[in-house]
C-alpha cells in the first residue's frame, strides 16, 4: 500500500507541475500574441498615415484645395469644399484611432504626446479644420472631442 500511496502522490505533483507549466507557457503565448497583434495595429497606423502623405505627394490638386480650405478660400457650397470637408474628416478619423490606441497603451506618453503637439498645431493653425472639427464633432467618441476641444487655442507650453 506503502508503494501505491508514494506513486499516487508523485503522480499528484507530475500532475500539477504539468498544470503550472502549461499555464505559465499560455501565458508567454498570449503575451507574444499581444505584442505581435499591436505591431500589427501600430503597422496599420502607419500605413494609413503615408497613404494620406501619398496622396498630397502625388496631387497638386489636392495640395491647393488643402491649403485654400485651411485657410477658408473655398467657395462655400463647391466640390472643393466638399473634397476639403472629406479630407479633413478622414484625417480626424485618424487621429481618433490613434487617440484610441494609446488609451489602450499602444503608445508611450513620450510617443504619443508629439502627436498631439501636431495636432494642436494643425487645428489652430487651420481655420478650415477648426470648422469642420466644428461641424462633425458630434460624430466622434466623447474622450476624443473633450481632447481635441482642449487644444483649440490652448496657448503654447
Amino acid at each position: 500500500m506503502k508503494n501505491k500511496e508514494d506513486l499516487d502522490r508523485w503522480l499528484s505533483l507530475l500532475a500539477n507541475f504539468g498544470v503550472i507549466a502549461g499555464i505559465v507557457f499560455l501565458a508567454i503565448e498570449i503575451r507574444q500574441n499581444t505584442e505581435m497583434v499591436q505591431s500589427q495595429t501600430r503597422d496599420s497606423i502607419t500605413e494609413k498615415q503615408i497613404a494620406i502623405f501619398e496622396w498630397f505627394a502625388t496631387s497638386t490638386e489636392n495640395i491647393r484645395v488643402r491649403e485654400k480650405g485651411d485657410r477658408l478660400e473655398l467657395d462655400p457650397g463647391s466640390p472643393e469644399e466638399s473634397q476639403y470637408h472629406w479630407m479633413i474628416a478622414g484625417n480626424l478619423r485618424l487621429w481618433e484611432n490613434e487617440w484610441y490606441q494609446y488609451q489602450q497603451g499602444l503608445f508611450e506618453p513620450e510617443e504619443f504626446e508629439p502627436r498631439v503637439y501636431i495636432w494642436k498645431r494643425m487645428i489652430n493653425d487651420a481655420p478650415g479644420i477648426r470648422k469642420v472639427w466644428e461641424m462633425q464633432k458630434g460624430a466622434y467618441s466623447p474622450d476624443f472631442k473633450k481632447l481635441i476641444d482642449s487644444l483649440i487655442n490652448e496657448p503654447e507650453q
